[in-house]
């Protein structure tokens, strides 16, 4: 009988020639028997649905809403302007300005009248209406014209009449300008346009911000009107108001605020 080595096995599992045959080992063990399963059928559940509810949960589907996007491409349009009518320049030749109180305060009167009556009829002036409203001085040393107890008595008329002629608004507004309400003669205004072309200005955007009645506009070269856009501001209503008769209709932006 052969002798069995008891040396380590370099042999694979069931390779090894000392190993007993596959008969000599013992069987598989035997496997559980299976535990039965038991299947429950499920009666099937009927919802009832009313046939409003269905109609209000399916919606129709909608087209799709198409959203367009900014185009950054740039277009240029060309827009022709409407024709100006531009306000005839008010130059230095002849007498414009009024000289002593009491013609300053009949002009005065007479600039009142006339823009009164362009409102009423949404006119812009005639020659002879313009030139009412250019000899305007304002109330700058005359303040007599709101003393309505002065001993002088056809100051006193003139205080009261002036009062019963403009609004209690309109009023305040002239009374409280008697300080500062002073009116650069047209040849300065002409020499400072002189200089404003000397520097080099053609035309552009042009802000006057204490207009009174638009003497810088008036005299304004026409070229230089032709070629601008003119802002005006004005706080006296009174003045405010004569300004915009006198140069909106051409065109000027006029504003009446502090």
């Amino acid at each position: 009988m052969a002798r069995r080595s008891t040396a380590p096995s370099l042999w694979l599992p069931g390779f090894d020639p000392d190993e007993p045959s596959p008969s000599a080992l013992p069987g598989p063990l035997p496997l559980p028997a299976p535990a039965a399963i038991t299947v429950v059928e499920a009666a099937p559940v009927l919802v009832e649905v009313a046939p409003s509810s269905v109609s209000e949960q399916i919606s129709p589907i909608e087209p799709e809403t198409v959203i367009a996007r900014p185009n950054w491409r740039t277009t240029r349009q060309i827009v022709e302007a409407a024709p100006r009518i531009q306000w005839p320049r008010l130059t230095s030749e002849g007498r414009l300005y009024p000289v002593g109180a009491v013609e300053k305060f009949e002009a005065n009167l007479a600039a009142i009248g006339a823009v009164c009556r362009l409102e009423s009829g949404n006119r812009a002036p005639d020659p002879e209406e313009r030139q009412a409203l250019q000899r305007y001085t304002g109330w700058g040393g005359l303040p007599a014209s709101f003393n309505l107890d002065t001993d002088d008595a056809g100051w006193a008329e003139r205080a009261r009449q002036l009062q019963d002629l403009l609004s209690a608004e309109d009023y305040e507004s002239a009374r409280a300008s008697v300080n500062n309400s002073h009116y650069t003669e047209i040849h300065v205004i002409e020499a400072m346009w002189q200089a404003i072309r000397g520097f080099g200005f053609t035309g552009g955007r042009v802000l006057e911000p204490a207009a009174g009645i638009g003497h810088f506009i008036g005299a304004m070269p026409e070229d230089l009107a032709e070629r601008s856009h003119v802002t005006a501001i004005e706080i006296d209503r009174l003045s405010g108001r004569i300004l915009q008769a006198l140069y909106a209709p051409g065109g000027a932006d006029i504003r009446i605020a502090c």
